[in-house]
């Protein structure tokens, strides 16, 4: 189980870790259909039926979510995504039970400062991604759609329909790779607003270029999510350590 803890930012700074606002920071160019980024050196767990009429299905530029393949469409957070989010988890709980280590909503729709393509990402943690084959038949009843190992390390499901989009349920190994950089993204992300910012100017660049090439978009962030995953590393560890010494001190 996973405990919520919460520092506040003068604790961080005494116990050295200081916040990134006022790094010099060293800009790379990358590709010209990739973004400008800088090179620079919380944590939450919240059973039931789903309800339909929270799964709203995207009708127009202010629908809450859901998106057609292969587009690309960035709206300003909305609230009703954590919400919808809430319930999505509790319904996998519910059908997985303890197979499911933890289950989190990852992902854009998960960083508050940020525009984000409306799809919910849920990743859920088990200690093997064999483990989620007995569900397949249970979770398909529930609208909860097998698509395997699209990803190396990740078995994908999807809610939604053949055009639409509203829900990508990474299943991945707990507290391996994939998991933790789920994790530590978003949590970096939510923790430093100007890093969330990048990310967000990076991302609204490709939209307006690839509007109808999802491919060339995710391509597009490869770059600025490698180097903020490598932040979010260096910060995750920074803090556990801070963590564990304030814990080590009572």
């Amino acid at each position: 189980m996973i405990r919520n803890v919460t520092i506040q930012t003068d604790a961080l700074m005494t116990a050295g870790i200081q916040q990134p606002i006022h790094e010099r920071e060293y800009f790379k160019s990358a590709h010209r259909n990739h973004c400008m980024i800088p090179v620079s050196i919380a944590f939450s767990t919240k059973t039931a039926i789903i309800d339909k009429d929270k799964l709203k299905v995207n009708e127009g530029k202010h629908a809450m979510i859901g998106l057609k393949r292969g587009t690309v469409e960035l709206v300003p957070y909305r609230k009703e995504w954590s919400e919808n989010a809430e319930h999505i988890i509790r319904l996998l709980k519910q059908l997985l039970g303890d197979t499911a280590v933890d289950i989190q909503h990852v992902g854009s729709t998960a960083i508050s400062l940020i525009h984000a393509k409306p799809i919910i990402d849920i990743s859920v943690a088990v200690y093997d991604l064999n483990d989620i084959l007995p569900y397949v038949e249970v979770l398909k009843q529930h609208h909860v759609i097998f698509r395997g190992e699209v990803i190396a390390g990740e078995v994908l499901f999807v809610m939604g329909d053949d055009e639409i989009r509203t829900h990508h349920i990474h299943i991945v190994k707990w507290n391996g790779t994939e998991w933790n950089n789920y994790i530590n993204f978003r949590d970096f992300l939510n923790a430093y607003p100007e890093k969330a910012m990048l990310y967000d100017s990076c991302k609204q660049k490709l939209a307006m270029q690839f509007p109808n090439d999802r491919k060339s978009y995710t391509a597009g962030k490869e770059e600025i999510i490698q180097r903020l995953l490598t932040e979010s590393r260096i910060w995750k560890s920074k803090l556990t350590a801070t963590i564990s010494g304030l814990q080590n001190k009572k």
